[in-house]
Parts: C-alpha cells; structure tokens; sequence
C-alpha cells in the first residue's frame, strides 16, 4: 500500500482531467467514480516521494558534481517527489481526513501543480540530453560503418534505445499540458487537458503490460 512502481502514479494522478472527455450522464459519472477509486489508492501510497527522495540521495552518491545528468535527475525526483507529497495532502483534505485552512488549501493547489511541471521540464531536458548522446553514438557507428545502415542485434537495440528516449520525452511533454493548465500558463479546454491526460495514461499502461 505504501509503496508502488514510479510511473504507476502517471495512471492514477490523471484521473480526473480524463474525466473531461466523457462529458456528462450515467456513464461518465461510473467511469469518474471507478477512476477516482484507482486515483485515491494510487494517491494513498505516501511512500511515493520516498522513492524519488531514494533517487536523489543515490544520485548525489554515485554521480561527480560536474555531471550535468545529476542535477536533471535531481531536479526531476524533486520536483515529483515534491508534488507526490502535495497532492497526497490534497486528497486527504479533499476527503475530509485532514484538516486545513483556506491558506493551506491554496498554498497546496498553488506550487502542486508548479512542483509537477518542474519535474516534468526537467525530466524532459534529461531526455533531450539522451538523445544527443544517442544521436552521437548513432552517427559514429554510421561513420564506422562508410555511411551504410547496419542492421544487426546491436544496431537494432540502439535504435530501440531511441525510441524509447523519444516515447519518454513525448510523455512528458504532452504530461506536461497539465499542470501548465492548472497553473493558467497554458489556455486549453478541459476536454483537451482530459484527452492529453488519457492518452498518457493509455500510453503508461501499454509500456507496464510490456515491460512485465
């Protein structure tokens, strides 16, 4: 209950914008309430920051100071962990476990969302940081190989390796239309917020099963 994979929270913590695309009636009020059962249990796991917060202290451990990948990881384990924790809060305001202020609450729903696209900005220029260097070995094996396209086990997992830096980096940028919203930063409609939300989740769920 306390502890859940990092990347099971991008499922269940979006929940509620996906709820926009449904629009009203029966149907949408089931799936709102079976959604937000998943969300309130995902939510529930109040080890989740302790993961990032793991991440940070190996991070800081095993890395030298002049290693710009540090302080991307750090910052994106911040940022998460940070979030994790203020959105925890908020439920159990929200279900009247905890009691707060009006202060609070909006100190709360203030730097959550903030805390989110601070993770995500950096989670996405570690990835962007990836593919250079992915890009860099690409082009030398090229260079090794006169300019012709190699097709071997090596080559084909380089080239997974890829896709799978650029799958993590449209995630987060699409993730990323979320908390902007929230924040006011980026205008969209809730049902976009809700679609971006979805297809996220969808994406989320289909690399687990995968993965597993």
């Amino acid at each position: 209950l306390l502890h859940g994979q990092i990347g099971h929270d991008r499922m269940g913590q979006k929940g509620k914008p996906a709820i926009h695309c449904c629009g009203d009636g029966t149907k949408a009020y089931s799936l709102y309430c079976y959604v937000n059962l998943t969300y309130n249990l995902i939510v529930f796991r109040f080890g989740k920051p302790l993961d990032h917060l793991n991440v940070i202290l190996k991070t800081l451990a095993g890395r030298p100071d002049n290693d710009p990948v540090k302080w991307m990881i750090i910052g994106k384990a911040g940022g998460l962990g940070a979030w994790l924790t203020l959105d925890a809060l908020q439920w159990l305001a929200a279900n009247g476990i905890l009691t707060l202020e009006n202060d609070s609450k909006l100190f709360l729903s203030f730097y959550a969302p903030r805390c989110w696209a601070f993770g995500l900005s950096f989670s996405c220029l570690q990835s962007l940081f990836k593919l250079d260097e992915w890009w860099r070995r690409e082009r030398a094996a090229r260079v090794e190989a006169g300019g012709s396209v190699k097709v071997d086990i090596r080559s084909l997992k380089h080239r997974e390796e890829g896709l799978k830096i650029a799958s993590e980096l449209a995630m987060d940028l699409i993730d990323l239309i979320i908390p902007l919203s929230m924040m006011g930063s980026l205008k969209v409609s809730p049902g976009f917020v809700g679609f971006a939300g979805t297809v996220t989740s969808v994406w989320s769920i289909s690399n687990l099963l995968k993965n597993s």
